[in-house]
C-alpha cells in the first residue's frame, strides 16, 4: 500500500525512516523553497520548525529529520544563522525530539545532551 504523505506547500516531500506505528520522518519543501522537518503521524502531517526555532532561539534555514523510533522520537539536523560569528554564520546542528501526548514536545541539540 502507498500513502500520500502530503507536504508543507511546496512540490518536494521525502520520508526517510517509518516505525511500527507508521510514522513517518522526513523533509518537505515549503511555498517559499525551505526544506523544513516534519513527522507524518494519524494520517497529518507536522512542520517541525517552529518547535526547532523555539529550541534553537534563532531563525532556522533549513531542517531534516532522519530517522523515527519506536517511541516516536525523532532524530535529524538542522541550521541556523548565527549573526554572532561572521567567519561561519551558518551553523549546522543535530537535534533529537522526543513526543508527548502525540506532539513533539521537547527539543534537544546533540551538545545540550552531551552537557
Amino acid at each position: 500500500t502507498t500513502t500520500d504523505l502530503g507536504g508543507l506547500g511546496g512540490t518536494v516531500s521525502v520520508g526517510y525512516a517509518i516505525n511500527d506505528a507508521d510514522q513517518v520522518a522526513g523533509e518537505a519543501s515549503t511555498a517559499e523553497g525551505a526544506f523544513h522537518a516534519f513527522v507524518f503521524a494519524n494520517g497529518g502531517i507536522t512542520d517541525l520548525n517552529p518547535l526547532i526555532e523555539a529550541a534553537a532561539g534563532a531563525p532556522v534555514i533549513q531542517s531534516a529529520a532522519y530517522d523515527i523510533n519506536r517511541r516516536g522520537q525523532v532524530i535529524g539536523r538542522y541550521q541556523i544563522v548565527d549573526p554572532s560569528d561572521p567567519t561561519m554564520p551558518v551553523k549546522t546542528r543535530a537535534f533529537i525530539a522526543t513526543p508527548a501526548g502525540g506532539l513533539l514536545d521537547s527539543l534537544l541539540s546533540l551538545e545540550e545532551l552531551a552537557a
